[in-house]
This record gives structure tokens, C-alpha cells and sequence, in this order.
């Protein structure tokens, strides 16, 4: 820092301000305010004031108490976005490096669909996430959005059936809605499902993702298209240990 430097008191008193509300869920009065950063109610008005100009505070009546703005909200809200999907990506490329065979897809629940926001292709050298926006999975058929199923909350999993009704859209790819209710029970149970594929070399993997809290956040599609049956045990038992080490590091990079 130059020897020159003179913090803006102002500027100081503002960002303590704001630290200073954010520990209140309530609001907190001006009077406590204006002792918090020791000056004088007037002072302390006009400082809160401009922040509640700016969007930064909420002034809220009957009594006056001030809150986080709504502004503010969303900085804190994009930032953990940002950092959400850098751990995310990270997962990914890692997951990439160690089996260089595989393409993955994350998804999420945008809309009312279950949509792929995010690529990794096979046999890349230096793996690279490719970001979509547009392609919404298939309902039931797809690994992304059995993970989905398997973890949301109830009230979303039936307003996601009433949109794709399993009659319409499951039914083809599951045959009977005992072996879709079967595979949801697995997936609970082993946080991970090899979806049933015509042919046994093909291994698509749904893998969901959570939230340090046990909510789920998204889901992983991994699919590895083997060229020969050789040592298929071997490579189901390796995209099942490294997929479920990129769930498991997701999570602790959350909290």
C-alpha cells in the first residue's frame, strides 16, 4: 500500500454499515447504527440513506429499520453462482483427466426442464468444458434427469410429471413404470445409476450432485462408449469409483 494512501472514512463507515445490517435478519435502527460506527444520527442517516438509494439497503417502517438491499443480494447470489459452476467445471476436467474416454454432461432443473448447461467431450488432451444453454434432456430416458427425479423435492417431482407425463415419455425407453420406480429406488439408496442401454458398452452413469446441506444441485451424465467387452468389469468398477470421488469433492468444495 503507497505510504500516501488515506482511507475515505466515509467510504469505511458505508461498508460498515453494511457489514453491520447483514447480521441482522430483523433490520437494524439508526440509532444502533449510528453507535456501531460511532458518529452522529444525522451522519449515520445520510451514509444509510445513499446506500438505500444505491439498492444496496432497505429502509423498512413501523419501526424504521434498515436491511440488505436487494442489489447487494444479487452480488452475493452471482458470486456463489461463479463459484458453483468453477467447482463444477473443475470436477469435470478432472474427471476428464482421469478417464479420457468419457463425455459428460451437467445438468440442471431450469424452466421446468431438466436442460444440459454444461459439455465435456472425449479424448481431449487438455480437457475442455463446453457451456450450453438450449438442450433440454428427455424426460425419464436420460441419466440427468433420473437424477433429478431420484432427489427433488416432492412437490417439484410432480409438477415435472404433470408437465412430461411418465405414460408419454418414460414408458418406451423403462417399459413399465416398475422398473423406472426401481431404478429411483437404486439411485436413492447407491447415489449413482448405470442406466439400462442396449448394449453392454455402453455405460452411461447418472450422478447426481449436492449441496453440503444433502439438497440436491445438479447432476452429472457420464457416459463412456467402450470399443470392446475386454475388461468391462474392470471399467464399470473405474467409472464407478471416479465418478462418485468427483460427487464427493464437488460437495466439500461447496462447504
Amino acid at each position: 500500500m503507497p505510504n500516501n494512501f488515506k482511507p475515505v472514512q466515509s467510504l469505511q463507515r458505508g461498508l460498515k454499515l453494511l457489514e453491520i445490517i447483514s447480521r441482522s435478519r430483523e433490520g437494524v435502527s439508526l440509532k444502533d447504527l449510528a453507535r456501531e460506527i460511532d458518529c452522529s444520527s444525522p451522519a449515520a442517516f445520510h451514509l444509510v440513506h445513499t446506500l438505500v438509494d444505491s439498492g444496496f439497503a432497505n429502509r423498512l417502517e413501523n419501526p424504521v429499520r434498515y436491511t440488505l438491499g436487494q442489489k447487494l443480494r444479487h452480488f452475493v447470489e452471482n458470486q456463489q453462482r461463479d463459484r458453483f459452476y468453477r467447482f463444477a467445471h473443475e470436477g469435470m476436467r478432472e474427471l476428464g483427466r482421469d478417464l479420457p474416454q468419457v463425455s459428460a454432461y451437467f445438468s440442471e432443473y431450469i424452466g421446468g426442464s431438466v436442460v444440459v448447461t454444461a459439455y465435456l467431450p472425449p479424448s481431449l488432451p487438455d480437457p475442455i468444458v463446453y457451456e450450453e444453454r438450449n438442450r433440454i434432456l428427455p424426460p425419464y430416458a436420460s441419466a440427468g434427469s433420473l437424477a433429478h427425479l431420484a432427489f427433488w423435492p416432492q412437490e417439484i417431482r410432480e409438477e415435472y410429471e404433470t408437465r412430461y407425463p411418465f405414460a408419454t415419455y418414460g414408458v418406451g425407453y423403462w417399459q413399465s413404470r416398475a422398473r423406472f420406480d426401481e431404478a429411483i429406488d437404486q439411485l436413492q439408496a447407491q447415489r449413482m445409476h448405470l442406466m439400462p442401454e442396449s448394449s453392454p458398452l455402453i455405460l452411461k452413469l447418472a450422478l447426481p450432485l449436492f449441496y453440503p446441506s444433502g439438497s440436491l444441485a445438479a447432476a452429472l451424465t457420464v457416459q463412456w462408449n467402450l470399443a470392446e467387452s475386454k475388461n468391462l468389469a474392470r471399467s464399470r468398477k473405474q467409472l464407478l469409483t471416479v465418478s462418485q470421488y468427483t460427487s464427493t469433492t464437488f460437495t466439500h468444495k461447496l462447504a
